[in-house]
């Protein structure tokens, strides 16, 4: 099979869409000899922010000399992205290969009625690779929620939820107590779960779900009574410099290479993972050393694309992945933080998110706004977009490609102005490509 093969493969299981549940994951990793069983894992769900704590803590481990695996979801540019070894893609031989492992035990052994979706068969890639090269962790992202998500048949030795906000509500919950609880079901007997979400309604779901699990939890953040306690210190063009307690573990002027209030709670998040995997080593036996150095190399080595990425100066393009209200809120008040003239948001969504809470946002912080389609099924038109975008003297344009409205936006922003692309990984993936080709 080759790599184009492979993807075939995988898209013809997109008619199944969006499965949640754990038998057909569990039923597959069974006929592949359970790959998930033979290393240790850790578990990241949240509502935003997950895929960057799993790539700080995934580059910690591999800079403490561990052969570290990584999974997380969506990819930008190609499937391969998803699935990394010490910071590398799996290569396209190396996919195919694992897929048509896969394909043929669907094919020849598979007995559920109902087949696996596209993304359960990826986790089982994941998992196979990662067992097939002998990783000795791996820092696995969830997919959608957590309970019922295909990630959730790993038992981790951390678990970890950044935080809970409004997003996939109608298959989560629409309240911030049914999102929690969904995602709080990665919580397994016993083991810790380390946290950046402080707000009362969900943070009580989780804490119950802890005791009721016998799991210690680990609170992370900027509050005086965090276990983990991030405080800024300054601002640089490429991140931000901040010191981190924990107990007597004091880590000084430990860069964060991600700029916005939220990534402090991220870092503090990320350390508190790493933390709870030290104790574990050090409780089992395990040689490893996770000291602060190598978290301080760690995270500076970190790159994780679409957060705030500069990819061009005067003026200042930048990607952001912001994807649901929450997420556009914090990306404008980190904007509002660094502007020097306007604002241009370039902004493309998926039609199934809360579009007229992130317009609400988007309008308050800039009087110019291009619309555009990303090439996704999904995808809201960008002419649809516009009722959401009515306020008086507010300038509108749509376009129906991506890279077009990237370019306008380009034509009429001055030299102190900021380009930001947002809505969508997929928006932003579109001018990434556009970028490095």
């Amino acid at each position: 099979m080759f790599y184009i093969d492979a993807i075939s493969y995988l898209e013809s299981f997109w008619k199944f869409g969006i499965k949640l549940g754990l038998d057909r994951i569990n039923h597959l990793l069974y006929l592949l000899d359970n790959p998930h069983k033979k290393y240790t894992s850790i578990h990241v769900a949240g509502t935003n922010g997950k895929g960057t704590v799993c790539s700080l803590v995934a580059t910690v481990l591999k800079e403490s000399g561990f052969n570290v695996g990584l999974y997380t979801s969506p990819h930008l540019l190609d499937y391969t992205e998803r699935i990394k070894i010490n910071g590398i893609d799996i290569s396209k031989k190396s996919f195919a290969s694992i897929i048509e492992k896969i394909k043929q035990v669907i094919s020849e052994k598979y007995k559920l009625n109902e087949l696996p979706t596209e993304f359960e068969i990826l986790t089982a890639a994941a998992f196979l690779y990662f067992a097939e090269k002998k990783v000795d962790i791996a820092v696995i992202e969830t997919g959608l929620g957590g309970r019922l998500d295909s990630t959730n048949v790993i038992v981790p030795i951390v678990s970890a939820i950044t935080n809970v906000d409004f997003d996939h509500c109608k298959v989560l919950g629409k309240t911030l107590s049914k999102i929690a609880r969904e995602k709080a079901g990665i919580i397994k007997k016993g083991v810790p779960l380390v946290t950046a979400e402080n707000k009362k309604e969900p943070f009580n779901v989780i804490q119950a779900i802890c005791r009721r699990q016998n799991s210690k939890i680990i609170k992370c953040g900027v509050n005086k009574n965090a276990d983990v306690k991030v405080v800024f210190l300054k601002r640089k063009l490429f991140g931000q410099i901040a010191d981190i307690q924990a107990g007597n573990i004091k880590i000084k002027n430990l860069f964060v290479p991600f700029s916005g209030k939220h990534q402090l709670l991220n870092a503090s998040g990320a350390v508190g993972i790493i933390l709870e995997i030290k104790k574990y080593f050090a409780k089992n036996g395990i040689k490893g050393p996770i000291s602060k150095r190598s978290i301080m190399r760690g995270f500076a080595k970190t790159i994780w694309p679409c957060r705030l990425q500069i990819i061009k100066k005067n003026p200042l393009v930048l990607l952001d992945g912001a994807h649901n209200p929450s997420g556009i809120r914090s990306l404008f008040q980190e904007l509002n933080e660094i502007k020097t003239g306007n604002i241009i948001a370039v902004f493309g969504v998926m039609k199934d998110k809360d579009i007229k809470k992130m317009a609400d946002t988007i309008v308050k912080h800039t009087n110019k706004v291009v619309l555009v389609s990303p090439k996704m099924s999904r995808a809201c038109n960008s002419r649809l977009l516009r009722k959401y975008f009515t306020k008086s003297g507010l300038k509108v344009a749509e376009f129906d490609s991506v890279l077009d409205g990237f370019l306008y936006a380009q034509r009429i922003a001055d030299k102190n102005d900021i380009i930001c692309i947002c809505g969508s990984l997929f928006t932003c993936a579109e001018v990434l490509k556009a970028v490095r080709s």
